[in-house]
């Protein structure tokens, strides 16, 4: 084996720009599957952050439906009011969406199930015989709609 002079040593220019230029192409490649996969995970995420927002709104009002002995829905389909009897003692709760958020109204206190504003609709419909039906639509996109009965007193 021949040793090399130190001037034969070596990679040259031209090496050099290629391997650079393919090291610059890895990293373009690797930084656009990162960002989509990123952009992705954030749709997933605020759509999954919706329907658990949408199951627990629809759990608690189906839950307060069913108790209330009365239902009552005014006429643009906007509130819901529940008439329950609670120890004896008389109480009404009332939902409606305030700002796209679920607002839930007993008697003095309000609370809202909602804390973002992704619920864009919430519709009732009162079906007669204590039915009541009732519809969320979230982010203007999903509809999802739900069926409950009340405790109709005789």
């Amino acid at each position: 084996m021949k040793p090399c002079r130190p001037i034969d040593c070596g990679f040259t220019l031209i090496e050099l720009l290629i391997s650079l230029s393919l090291f610059c192409v890895i990293i373009a490649v690797s930084f656009s599957v990162l960002t989509g996969t990123n952009r992705y995970y954030g749709k997933f995420s605020e759509k999954m952050s919706g329907r658990e927002a949408l199951v627990a709104t629809s759990t608690v009002i189906m839950q307060d439906i069913w108790a209330a002995a009365a239902a009552t829905v005014e006429s643009d389909g906007q509130k819901l009011i529940l008439a329950q009897t609670v120890d004896g003692a008389g109480q009404a709760i009332t939902y409606d969406l305030n700002g796209g958020r679920v607002r839930r109204k007993t008697n003095a206190t309000s609370a809202y199930l909602t804390y973002d504003e992704m619920i864009t609709d919430l519709r009732f419909t009162d079906l007669g015989q204590g039915l009541v039906s009732f519809e969320v639509i979230i982010n203007s996109r999903e509809s999802f709609a739900y069926l409950a009965k009340s405790r109709v007193m005789p």
